[in-house]
């Protein structure tokens, strides 16, 4: 449920349209325009949708390289 979530974030706001349906979770998320102020802007987009806060060392463009990396931050938050 939050991969399918994220995706759907990712679709809606970044250049993912095209390849929405193909998105993997192994995908860097510069594969999708993201650098580290695109990253802050998924960050609150990701806090309204799941209804939590990333905590702050969390706020590292760097920890996060791969959607896969932020399904399973986001999993172990809610």
């Amino acid at each position: 449920m939050v991969e399918t979530r994220l995706k759907k974030v990712i679709k809606e706001n970044y250049k993912a349209s095209d390849i929405a349906d193909n998105i993997r979770v192994d995908e860097t998320l510069a594969t999708f325009g993201l650098n580290s102020v695109e990253f802050v802007k998924l960050v609150v987009m990701l806090e309204n949708e799941f209804g939590f806060e990333f905590d702050n060392e969390h706020l590292d463009f760097a920890k996060f390289s791969t959607i896969r990396d932020i399904v399973d931050y986001v999993e172990s938050k809610i």
